[in-house]
């Protein structure tokens, strides 16, 4: 993997492009790095949340560095509060990307 440690975690609604996607991650032998979620945001995010905190306990707290989000100019809100909400994002020093 071009940055070693670094994991990714990717959100998607169509399980077509869900297929897709896990296709292209494993042709580039990158399964091991990228997860690829199936599922509505606002049902993931909290499920997230639970599975950072069953991998790697609270302290510190496990979060997201960077998150990038791809949605309809009037969803951003609702996600961005669901990262807040469920403490996904670094407080200090974590990077928001919005597309659209």
């Amino acid at each position: 993997a071009a940055l070693p440690g670094v994991q990714v975690t990717t959100l998607e609604l169509d399980p077509l492009l869900v297929a897709v996607a896990r296709s292209l991650i494993a042709h580039a032998g990158l399964s091991g790095f990228v997860d690829v979620w199936t599922g509505h945001s606002k049902l993931l995010l909290p499920r997230l949340r639970t599975r950072l905190l069953a991998q790697h306990g609270s302290n510190p707290w496990p979060c997201f560095n960077a998150v990038f989000m791809d949605r309809w100019g009037s969803q951003y809100d609702e996600d961005l509060a669901l990262l807040h909400e469920n403490r996904l994002i670094q407080e200090v020093g974590g990077v928001l990307v919005a597309d659209n």
